[in-house]
């Protein structure tokens, strides 16, 4: 239950210092706080919707490693600090079908949060989650879990 209410604070907009680096005015390093001039983001910086397009493809790359049995791929996908990070990659070695739940996605530039569906070892889940971050060099899945 936790993790949903991480997830929701996060997808949300919700300011989470300790994922953002960002203060309640603004961010950390002051940019842009009571500035009237615009910011433009670098030339070679992503755009939002490629970058929401991104963590969708990362996250369903992770999938389908799962279900091709590819545990170290799934480990080299994991956030650093993940709980996760031990026992989903193990998770490969169930046979996992899984898929995202297209009525239970949401994501930003930022963060793809999605629950699951489909089956391991041949039985249906009861429920699953995954939520990946971008982390500014590149995506990696902090919470990978199914029920």
């Amino acid at each position: 239950m936790g993790q949903r209410l991480l997830v929701g604070a996060v997808a949300l907009g919700v300011a989470v210092p300790a994922l953002c680096g960002c203060g309640p005015d603004g961010p950390a390093d002051g940019a842009g706080v009571g500035s009237a001039a615009p910011t433009t983001a670098p030339p070679t910086a992503a755009a939002p919707a490629d970058l929401k397009a991104a963590g969708r493809t990362f996250v369903q790359d992770v999938l389908a490693a799962l279900t091709s049995g590819d545990g170290p791929g799934v480990a080299a996908s994991m956030c650093v600090d993940s709980p996760d990070r031990v026992k989903a990659p193990a998770l490969a070695e169930q046979r996992p079908r899984l898929r995202l739940d297209p009525a239970e996605i949401v994501s930003t530039p930022g963060f793809l949060g999605a629950d699951l569906l489909g089956t391991v070892d041949g039985r249906r889940i009861d429920a699953g989650r995954v939520a990946a971050f971008n982390e500014g060099d590149g995506w990696c899945v902090n919470n990978l879990w199914v029920l």
